[in-house]
């Protein structure tokens, strides 16, 4: 059948299913009818840039009202470039005045907000070494983006902004922003959160990174300003670009409820205590639950950080000074397992029939213990080598099957292998629990 005589619904589906979406914007000039069906499908989703070009584009596309019925989908980039240097603090007077047009669109589902990946910290600016988007410039954009929200939720005929994801938030607690009514009044509709978060990185310095001060503070904040007011979540997706959960900063979840909850992913989640995992396992709505490049803490190592950062040490037991080879700080291991965990989620979230257990790409192509025939981008379910970390001091958290890296692990006896390297030793108690935590989701998808 030729494609003029398909019938409307049909030949729209068809425009729908065109991949890149750009393949959509090229359908709209074969003729009117393409042009028509097109549309709700080309601009789903649209984009912000802060340059006057992007100004132009943005206004020129809410000028037409067929668009404005089509686009469920915000994306808000605050940078020009991935390395753009954002010295200026207040936000342009455009890029306000275009925000404020989100309150024109009548059926937007989903705002996301794009920072650039770099970032400087409040202590950075403080001694003069800014560089890269500030944190200053970054709590102006998230006011300008909420006020919008809060704004068009005033206009009527308006559907509510039920999605909101953040592409690398810095790791720096703003209380006043989430203490204020306009957070809470942005979020309290909101049902599916994504948040990717980066970390100030000091190229010339490495070794100074793990101190940051904001690495103590973030994560409680990030628990309980951010995440404990947003009861309504359906979806939750967090992702920190290094380990976290343990130290320096501390993410026990304890208080977070979310009786609607039905889909989770954590992505760097360190696992430290027999109950860390306890704020995942009481969110029994759950129905798909995700763990990419999850770990359990093994060792820790501290020298100062015991008073520096506080952090808990409940189900630590210490090690003796000299094992490892090592006489600097206090050791301690921590002897939990991914048996007890997989089993803890199969016998506490009865509607889960979704689980995923992947690695990421920096295991992949870093650590020889993976399988290298792994595809990161398929998220398959495997019993990944790196899936018990270690933590340093000086160094930061690492794979601690690299014996004679940082940690000066070296010259082990076989019970210290043991001790540390908790992959082989546990991998075939680990492996008959995550076979029996897939057989019975596999039993549940069937019922």
């Amino acid at each position: 059948m030729a494609a003029q005589k398909l019938p409307n619904e049909l030949l729209g589906r068809i425009i729908g299913l065109m991949e890149p979406t750009s393949t959509a914007l090229t359908a709209r000039s074969v003729c009117q009818r393409w042009n028509i069906l097109a549309v709700p499908h080309a601009f789903r989703k649209i984009i912000l840039r802060p340059t006057e070009k992007g100004y132009k584009t943005w206004g020129a596309l809410l000028e037409n009202e067929q668009i404005k019925d089509a686009v469920r989908e915000v994306l808000i980039y605050s940078h020009i470039t991935d390395d753009d240097k954002g010295f200026w603090d207040e936000l342009p007077a455009g890029f306000t005045t275009a925000l404020q047009k989100i309150c024109d669109l009548h059926y937007v589902e989903k705002i996301t907000v794009n920072f650039s990946p770099v970032c400087s910290g409040p202590e950075s600016i403080q001694n003069d070494m800014i560089s890269h988007e500030t944190y200053p410039k970054r709590i102006n954009v998230f006011e300008a983006v909420f006020n919008a929200i809060q704004a068009r939720s005033y206009q009527p005929g308006r559907t509510s902004i039920r999605s909101f994801a953040v592409e690398n938030m810095q790791n720096a607690p703003i209380p006043t922003f989430t203490s204020s009514s306009l957070f809470k009044s942005v979020t309290q509709d909101l049902e599916e959160l994504d948040l990717h978060i980066v970390q100030e990185h000091n190229e010339s310095r490495e070794e100074w990174d793990i101190r940051e001060a904001e690495l103590v503070t973030f994560e409680p904040w990030l628990q309980d300003s951010w995440l404990m007011p947003m009861a309504n979540l359906r979806s939750l997706s967090l992702c920190i670009d290094d380990f976290w959960g343990t130290a320096p900063g501390t993410f026990n979840g304890r208080g977070l409820a979310f009786p609607n909850l039905k889909s989770l992913k954590l992505k760097y989640f360190n696992i430290s205590h027999y109950n860390h995992f306890d704020w995942v396992l009481s969110q029994t709505t759950l129905e798909s639950l995700r763990l990419d490049s999850c770990t359990i803490a093994t060792v820790l190592r501290l020298n100062e950080g015991l008073d520096l950062w506080n952090p808990e040490m409940h189900d630590w037991e210490p090690i003796p000074e000299g094992t490892f080879g090592s006489d600097w700080g206090e050791l301690f291991f921590f002897p939990g397992t991914w048996e007890f965990i997989f089993e803890k989620i199969r016998t506490s979230l009865p509607n889960l029939v979704d689980f995923k257990f992947f690695p990421g790409p920096r295991y992949i192509e870093e650590l020889d213990a993976v399988q290298t025939d792994i595809n990161p981008t398929q998220q398959t379910t495997v019993l990944y080598g790196s899936r018990y970390s270690a933590f340093c001091e000086g160094d930061g958290w690492q794979d601690p099957t690299d014996f004679g890296g940082d940690m000066d692990f070296s010259d082990l006896e076989p019970s210290e292998q043991a001790m540390l390297d908790r992959h082989k030793p546990a991998e075939e108690g680990d492996q008959k629990a995550l076979d029996e935590l897939l057989g019975a989701i596999q039993r549940r998808q069937n019922q």
